[in-house]
């Protein structure tokens, strides 16, 4: 019976030899032991026989990373092994080395790196607006990135003394939180800000190494400058030209708008609407425009004046802080009162003194040009014409006149009568619009007859002696009084 037993556990051979596939981690700190688990093939046991006892077997499995053996080491199945490598090996790449019970060696190139632990490292990064409006928070935002190899815990942000001629307060910020290495996180800092002026300040990341245990801060960042601005207030004032103006002229509105605030108003448009029982039609419309700091900006507005009366053109507007993204209205700003003149009418009055004259007498001719309209008719001149059967000489021509809107202007003609019979004059004009340049007609106007008396005399009738009766006329017009010898 003995002798069958040992011929069982008679060693029959070496097994196929064994072969690393994998082990974990691949990677590990030196600051403290790491259990590595190792997977591979043909992790076989070795039977052994003894006279001294019974059959066993021999597990006496070697790890070693590099030189360095491993611990505890001891075979799970036929694929897995583990053990412990200790603390303090020099960082960098080693092979995973197995001596089996047979005393076969194998490796694995490059499969555990050893690193040596330089804890959490917090790095901080700050964005902040460059323009805020007093009164409104100042939100910063603060990614804190943790570029260690161990976890940071209650990973904080905090705020040096605000700096600069502007003031603001800190308000709200986000609560403390562990960070893993390599990850990130998002702290959020309010500031209410109080005065005008520009305000700079420190950042800085804190928190508590997670496996040292003490503190870690980060290099500080500044945010800053930021502007702390006043709100846009604009203002805006408001001509008209020409004022007054005619029917079927061109109005044009100008607004001059200025930014007495701070920050750059964006898209800044103008409107404009009239008011009133005068006719006004709009003909253009301005395009936007930018209002800066400190900045004016003029607008115009095309209107055609189509109808007579008073009128108050009104512009308001709006356009968008930079700073806010709220709205920023132009307030209410009127023109003066826009007077919109009836066009000249023009219409006359024609008079003669006497209406009777003798051949060789000197008479005039009035003419009173009425202007029905409101707008004033210039350069206005009569064009003069008879008609019948007497004849008359002008002897003077009156310069051509300006007839104001709403009133008259006298023209004075003189006429010498030259032939016997009735005459009519019939008077016309032309003169143009004061405003709108337009020509403007005095419509044709036919004055009460005047009647030329006595005889027409050529020269060489009248012999010396003869004696001429009063209001002849003798050759060239002359007038001989009675009983005079010629």
């Amino acid at each position: 019976m003995v002798a069958l037993l040992a011929s069982a556990c008679v060693e029959r051979g070496a097994p196929e030899p064994p072969r690393l596939l994998h082990v974990s981690p691949v990677s590990t700190f030196n600051t403290a032991p790491t259990g590595l688990s190792v997977e591979g093939e043909h992790f076989y046991l070795r039977g052994v026989l003894t006279l001294a006892g019974p059959a066993g077997a021999d597990s006496a499995f070697q790890l070693w990373v590099g030189d360095v053996a491993l611990e505890e080491v001891r075979r799970l199945d036929s694929a897995h092994l583990e053990g412990r490598l200790p603390e303090g090996v020099a960082p960098g790449t080693y092979s995973l080395r197995l001596i089996d019970p047979w005393g076969r060696e194998v490796a694995l190139p490059e499969a555990v790196t050893v690193r040596g632990r330089r804890g959490a490292v917090l790095h901080a990064k700050a964005s902040a607006p460059t323009v805020v409006q007093v009164g409104n928070t100042l939100e910063v935002m603060v990614e804190v990135t943790n570029e260690g190899d161990t976890a940071a815990e209650a990973v904080d942000v905090q705020a040096g003394p605000l700096t600069g001629s502007g003031s603001a307060s800190l308000f709200q910020k986000s609560s403390p939180s562990p960070l893993a290495p390599g990850e990130r996180v998002l702290h959020r800092l309010l500031l209410r800000t109080k005065g005008v002026g520009e305000v700079s300040f420190s950042l800085t990341a804190s928190g508590i190494d997670g496996f040292w245990q003490r503190p870690v801060v980060g290099e500080p960042v500044t945010v800053g400058p930021v502007r702390v601005v006043s709100p846009p207030v604009l203002v805006g004032t408001v001509t008209a030209q020409p004022n007054p103006v005619a029917v079927g002229q061109a109005l044009l509105i100008s607004a001059e708008v200025a930014n007495q605030g701070q920050g750059t108003v964006r898209d800044f448009l103008p409107t404009a609407t009239m008011m009133g029982d005068a006719g006004l039609t709009q003909l253009t419309t301005p395009l936007p425009r930018d209002l800066t700091d400190a900045g004016t900006e003029r607008f115009t507005v095309s209107f055609e004046a189509n109808a007579a009366g008073e009128a108050t053109v009104v512009v308001d507007g709006r356009g968008t802080s930079s700073v806010t993204g709220l709205p920023v209205f132009l307030t209410l700003t009127s023109t003066p009162s826009v007077r919109v003149l009836r066009p000249p009418a023009l219409s006359a009055l024609v008079t003669t003194t006497p209406t009777g004259a003798d051949v060789g007498e000197v008479f005039s001719l009035s003419v009173v040009v009425r202007n029905e309209g409101e707008e004033d008719a210039e350069q206005v001149a009569l064009d003069v014409t008879t008609i019948g059967a007497g004849r008359v000489s002008p002897l003077s021509s009156p310069p051509a006149q300006t007839v104001p809107g709403s009133g008259s202007a006298v023209f004075l003609l003189a006429f010498e009568a030259a032939a016997p019979g009735p005459v009519r004059f019939d008077v016309s004009g032309l003169g143009v619009s004061a405003q709108g340049r337009q020509a403007t007609r005095l419509p044709s106007t036919m004055g009460d007859e005047v009647t030329v008396r006595g005889t027409a005399v050529d020269a060489g009738v009248v012999d010396a002696g003869v004696v001429v009766d009063a209001g002849v006329v003798v050759d060239a017009g002359v007038v001989v009084d009675a009983g005079v010898v010629v």
